[in-house]
């Protein structure tokens, strides 16, 4: 079970990233939408929404570790 005060510093720092990001992440992991339907949900180019998605992952990972050791 992940801590509350981990869930809102990452929940934070996604706000603070982009909404981009967020809708990015809900779209292809809570809905299992492909890049292509992504792409074309918004209006981007798949290889965009790859990279988008691959940084707000990063952003998740670097939070975690953040929090998780404070």
């Amino acid at each position: 079970i992940i801590p509350i005060m981990l869930m809102i510093g990452v929940l934070h720092q996604m706000i603070t990233d982009g909404i981009l990001a967020q809708k990015i992440i809900q779209l292809r992991e809570y809905e299992g939408k492909s890049f292509e339907e992504i792409a074309c949900d918004l209006g981007m180019q798949p290889a965009a929404v790859r990279m988008q998605l691959s940084r707000a992952r990063k952003t998740i990972r670097e939070c975690y570790r953040k929090y998780s050791y404070e």
